[in-house]
Order: C-alpha cells, then structure tokens, then sequence
C-alpha cells in the first residue's frame, strides 16, 4: 500500500482515527449493548471451519477476544495502519494475518466482480465476517458514486450485478455480516427486531422511527437471503443511532 493510500485509510470517514477516538470515549458506554449484542451473535455462530476473513474489523472494538482466538488463523482484510496495530494489541493471543488490499473499490484495472472474487478465491476454505462493513461503500469510495454513477453507485445495476457476484461466490461457505442499514439522529423507538426476512428500507424506518425524522439509507439492502434476518440498534454517539442488520446462510 502506498503512503498516500495509508494515510487516507487511517482519516476515512467510515473508521480510522476518528471512529478509534469514538470508541475509546464510548466503547464502555453508549457501545456496550451493541458490543453484547455481536458478541451474543458470534459465539452463536459455529462455522465448520478453523480459519476466518473478517473484512473491515477496523480494531476490533465490538469482536469478542475468546471467540476470534478459537480460530487457527484470522485474516484481517483492513486497510488502516492503526487499526492493525490496534488488533494485535488488543488481541494477542489472536493469530493474526493482514492484508491491506482493497478488493472492494469499483474502480481499477479488474472487475469489480473479479476484484472481490480475488480474495473468495484466495480464501475458500474460510469463513467470512463483513464486520460492519456492506453498509460503508458509499463513505469509502464516494469518488466512485460522484464520478462513474452520477451519485447513484449503490442503485445502479453495477452494484447489484456486483452484488449477486459476490454472494454466489460466498455460497457453500459460512458467512455472517453485520452492517448497516440505516441511521439517524433522533432516537427510535425500538432497540431491535426480527423478521423472518429482508425488511425493505422504507418499513424499516417506520419501525424504528416516527415519522418525520431524518434517516439515511446506506443502501446496504439485498444481501439477505430467503432466511430470517435481525436487525440492532447501535448508539454510535449521543444524537447518532443505526440500525445494524445482521444476515447469513441459515445453515451454516
């Protein structure tokens, strides 16, 4: 990775400097029933596999220590110097690879299908974990969105073809993501919800919010299959809350 990309992984909007600060204010606070709730999910989560990708840990500030150590191997696909620094700090007994590619950008000389395909590729024996990651594409490539898709990247059938791509490729293997799907500054009225499948963004936010409120779609919807699907406040700040969906195979 290049300097200049380093730099500018570790000051993204979606994680770097700024969310490790945040978490270090509010990990203990504000983060601890959303931190509960993942770590509930996790040790839930068997996969049938000793070796893990996780994409996007950032530091690893909501990942239960116990859990990712029963892994003979973690491979952490995250960008942000400090936030590899920060896991193998955090988490010693972890056995910890890194690899700091970007398979996820629309751009480049591949694919963006073949770009992503790369790492599913590399890794076929592994399970996968999207830590809070799907929901993020619009904060990480937004000269992406602004250039190639006139502001529109994540409704384009480029991302949807992208999409399907990507969960063909994850099929036959354990997978599990978290992400977000919305988020607004007023506070809902409800902490969480389960439905027996994909909740379109729309009825989301009248579940959650009043009407009138403010909330942003990130455009994350569609990864859900046929299955049940749960869905989780987490309080990021004072006046910021999203609402996390969490979606995998059922059998797994």
């Amino acid at each position: 990775m290049a300097p200049w990309q380093a730099w500018g992984a570790a000051w993204n909007v979606a994680g770097g400097v700024r969310y490790h600060l945040q978490a270090l204010r509010w990990r203990r606070t504000l983060w601890a029933p959303y931190t509960a709730h993942v770590a509930a999910t996790l040790v839930a989560w068997r996969p049938a596999t000793d070796r893990l990708v996780v994409v996007g840990p950032s530091a690893g500030w909501h990942l239960p220590a116990a859990w990712l150590a029963g892994f003979t191997e973690v491979v952490a696909i995250e960008p942000d110097p400090l936030a590899r620094w920060l896991l193998r700090r955090r988490f010693p007994a972890v056995r910890w690879r890194f690899d700091a590619d970007d398979y996820f950008t629309p751009e480049g000389p591949r694919s963006w299908a073949d770009n992503t395909g790369r790492l599913l590729d590399t890794h076929r024996d592994a399970a996968a974990l999207f830590a809070n990651f799907l929901g993020q594409l619009v904060a990480l490539y937004p000269d992406a969105v602004a250039r190639e898709h006139g502001d529109a990247l994540l409704a384009a059938p480029a991302y949807r073809a992208w999409q399907r791509s990507v969960v063909r490729a994850l099929g036959g293997r354990p997978w599990l993501s978290l992400h977000d799907r919305l988020s607004s500054d007023r506070a809902p009225r409800r902490s969480e919800w389960r439905s027996d499948g994909p909740t379109p963004s729309a009825d989301l936010a009248e579940l959650f919010w009043p009407r009138g409120a403010t909330v942003i779609d990130h455009l994350s919807d569609g990864w859900a299959g046929p299955g049940p699907c749960g869905y989780q406040v987490w309080q990021r700040k004072p006046a910021m809350f999203h609402v996390i969906e969490t979606v995998g195979p059922v059998h797994q």
